[in-house]
């Protein structure tokens, strides 16, 4: 009996920088299956995982600055009249002005200096935008939005004007605002327009009269426009002034102020 064959191998190349195993923002390059990093400045090692301390190599700082390492470079803290990366420049206030937003930087002394802010901003170098909305004039549930010096009112939709105090007009701005035969009216904040007996932002719904149960002695309330009906029971009889059900024994009559008498008969 013949050997069964052996499986074929499938044989894949593998990238070895798949798995980045390069830190540090550095690059990786395979030879063969290796790769290697190329370092950017500030790190070394295999894998670039290693801070420099370019502290420790030599004098970086000049004029008497002191070198502080940090992560892939390092820093100079000048002494008082140097500025610059490596201090290696005499410190003039004012050239160039630190002062932010426009504002205008006065030497006080040789190495001290103030900003004078332009409206709307502060801070030592006018850094900060003022705030402009503690006292605001927005009305009407308008919300205050700062700007610079200044501020502006985002109104509600019922509202227009600098600080909301324009009532806009509705009616006119839609044409059909008001449905079912209902004629639209302004008022402030809002609009009205509904005919008796319909409701809702666009008198687009009718009122249920019925939904209270306003007919008595078992009648069936049926709803109508702006009011109802009551279909009363074969023993009863539609009387008074709202036209409810009464034993057909019994007369309803209303007074002069709107008083029910009831009368059996």
């Amino acid at each position: 009996m013949a050997p069964a064959p052996e499986p074929a191998l499938d044989c894949q190349w593998i990238d070895a920088c798949t798995s980045q195993p390069c830190a540090n923002g550095s690059t990786c390059t395979v030879s063969g299956n290796k790769f290697s990093c190329i370092c950017p400045p500030g790190y070394t090692g295999q894998k670039c995982e290693i801070d420099v301390n370019e502290c420790a190599a030599s004098v970086l700082c000049q004029h008497g600055g002191t070198c502080v390492n940090v992560p892939g470079s390092y820093r100079c803290q000048c002494k008082p009249g140097f500025t610059g990366h490596r201090c290696e420049s005499p410190y003039v206030p004012c050239s160039p002005s630190p002062c932010m937003n426009g504002g205008t930087c006065h030497q006080t002394s040789d190495f001290t200096f103030e900003c004078n802010c332009l409206p709307g901003f502060e801070g030592s170098i006018c850094e900060r935008n003022v705030d402009d909305c503690p006292n605001h004039n927005c009305q009407n549930g308008g919300i205050c939005v700062d700007g610079v010096n200044t501020y502006n009112c985002r109104c509600p939709p019922q509202w227009t004007g600098q600080f909301c105090t324009e009532d806009v007009d509705e009616c006119q701005l839609q044409p059909n605002a008001c449905q079912n035969g209902g004629t639209c009216t302004n008022h402030n904040g809002g609009y009205a327009c509904c005919l008796k007996g319909y409701t809702g932002p666009r008198c687009e719904m009718d009122i249920n009269e019925c939904h209270s149960n306003p007919c008595q002695n078992d009648a069936t309330c049926l709803d109508k426009i702006g009011g109802f009906t009551c279909l009363c029971m074969p023993d009863m009889r539609r009387e008074g002034w709202l036209w409810q059900c009464h034993p057909r024994d019994l007369m309803v009559w209303v007074g002069r102020e709107n008083e029910i008498f009831l009368h059996h008969f």
